[in-house]
């Protein structure tokens, strides 16, 4: 699975201490990781290892591909689902899940934070 996608989200290593926050091993790993060689080898090291039998979880995984669908909304729904491996239908969820709580929310940080919660 290519997670390149990841380094694309503005934000990205801010967003990884998000989304990584509950799993402390994953965690770890990522600051060990990005004091050595930056969070493009913690995205190297997550795609290895989703090919062997380590596994890691997959929400941390997911809170990071919402936070690339809201930040490229202008693309078309096709080539962001291609790009994040998901069906349409499940961008499509998350674009409609985004523009309700955009008209309760005037920040888009804490529409972000919101949505990772």
């Amino acid at each position: 699975m290519d997670l390149s996608w990841i380094l694309e989200i503005r934000d990205y290593e801010k967003h990884f201490a998000i989304v990584l926050k509950d799993y402390d091993d994953l965690f770890s790993l990522n600051e060990i990781i990005n004091k050595n060689s930056g969070s493009a080898g913690f995205v190297k090291v997550f795609e290895h290892f989703l090919k062997t039998s380590i596994r890691f979880p997959e929400k941390p995984l997911n809170g990071l591909k919402k936070i690339y669908v809201f930040q490229n909304s202008q693309k078309p729904v096709a080539k962001i689902a291609r790009e994040i491996s998901v069906d349409e239908a499940t961008v499509y969820s998350w674009l409609r899940e985004f523009n309700g709580k955009q008209k309760s929310k005037t920040n888009r940080n804490d529409l972000i934070d919101d949505l990772l919660n």
